[in-house]
């Protein structure tokens, strides 16, 4: 358990069902926002360094992305996750229920979200194109205003709050 990140924050089974898959859907995010990046600015597959550096790049650690992932899994847990386990009638566990829609959920806006040049050149400013003296908090900004324009809602010290998106 992490944090609660609103009063009815009580779904345990799904937070424990989005810890376990954090790393397995990070991969899955940057090896999208590299195809993205790729076809959008790179279609013809020309080699340059930085198409050169970006299908090297394998990451040890997705640190640098953590923030991103627990925030959007809390606003998934906020507008989709329901305290009380229903009733599934075809045998599945809930967990592997919850592990399903959850992929499918993430999946999805990640699909969403790199359609947006900002975001793309914010997860690989975290991760491919990442130095030390870099200002990594303003790419992590950037993709909080993702979430928050997306879903309307708005991470604060307090927990998750609706925001006012203009």
């Amino acid at each position: 358990m992490v944090q609660k990140f609103f009063p009815l924050d009580k779904n345990y089974l799904l937070e424990r069902v989005q810890l376990q898959e954090k790393d397995a859907l990070l991969a899955q995010l940057l090896a999208l926002t590299k195809v993205c990046f790729l076809q959008r600015y790179n279609p013809l597959g020309l080699a340059d360094p930085v198409s050169e550096k970006l299908r090297a790049f394998e990451p040890d650690t997705f640190v640098r992305l953590h923030s991103f992932y627990l925030h959007l899994a809390a606003m998934y847990r906020y507008k989709y996750g329901h305290n009380q386990l229903a009733f599934l009638w075809d045998g599945t566990d809930h967990s592997e229920q919850y592990r399903k829609e959850w992929t499918a959920f993430f999946l999805q806006a990640c699909h969403r979200f790199c359609r947006e040049e900002l975001f793309l050149r914010a997860v690989l400013d975290l991760t491919v194109f990442f130095q030390a003296d870099a200002n990594a908090r303003l790419a992590e900004n950037r993709m909080q205003h993702f979430l928050t324009r997306t879903f309307e809602l708005r991470v604060l010290k307090k927990g998750l709050v609706p925001a006012r998106v203009a």
